[in-house]
């Protein structure tokens, strides 16, 4: 019965969640916006590791240039 218990638990919890009510109100015009903006990003001889395997160094040699315009 424990593990009927700790689900249901579970369930109230994210039920919650999912009948909040946000506090903003996405059709609303009102409010600020945000500048338009673009920009550039640049990725160049990328290492990193994952954690499960930190020791183990994974090296990416190439250039990746994005372009965004928001």
């Amino acid at each position: 019965m424990g593990v009927f218990t700790a689900a249901t638990a579970a369930a109230a919890k994210i039920f919650v969640v999912i009948d909040r009510v946000p506090s903003i109100d996405i059709f609303s015009n009102d409010g600020n916006e945000p500048n338009p903006g673009f920009g550039e990003i640049k990725f160049e001889d990328v290492h990193f590791s994952y954690p499960s395997r930190p020791d183990e160094k994974v090296s990416i040699k190439m250039q990746r240039f994005y372009y965004f315009v928001i």
